[in-house]
C-alpha cells in the first residue's frame, strides 16, 4: 500500500484541496487530491480518500462525480457539483502523475 501525501501535511477537506490546487505553496508545491495505491495478487486499484473533514454534501457530490453521475436538480448542488467535478479531474491528473513519478 502506498499513499501520495506525507502525514506532515495535516488535514484538510477536497474543497480546501480544490481551492488551494490553484494556488503555490512554499517551494512550488501545490495542494493535491490524496490517493492511496493498493496492489494485490491479481489486482490493483487507486482510491481517491475523502478527508474526513470534507463535508457530507461534497463527498457525496464527489461520489456521483467519480460515477458519471448528473448533479441532483438544485441550485445548491450545482455549486457543489463543480467542485466536485473539478476534484475528480484533479484526482485523476494526479493518478496519472503519481503513477510516471513511482515508475521513473
Amino acid at each position: 500500500m502506498q499513499i501520495n501525501w506525507s502525514p506532515t501535511e495535516g488535514q484538510l477537506d477536497l474543497e480546501t484541496i480544490a481551492v488551494g490546487s490553484r494556488k503555490a505553496l512554499p517551494g512550488g508545491h501545490y495542494r493535491r487530491p490524496r490517493l492511496m495505491s493498493i496492489v494485490g495478487r491479481e489486482a490493483a486499484v487507486k482510491l481517491l480518500v475523502v478527508p474526513s473533514m470534507t463535508s457530507q454534501a461534497l463527498g457525496s457530490m464527489v461520489m456521483r462525480a467519480a460515477a458519471g453521475l448528473p448533479p441532483r436538480i438544485d441550485a445548491t448542488n450545482n455549486r457543489i457539483y463543480e467542485t466536485a467535478c473539478l476534484v475528480v479531474g484533479l484526482a485523476r491528473t494526479e493518478s496519472v502523475n503519481w503513477s510516471e513519478s513511482v515508475t521513473s
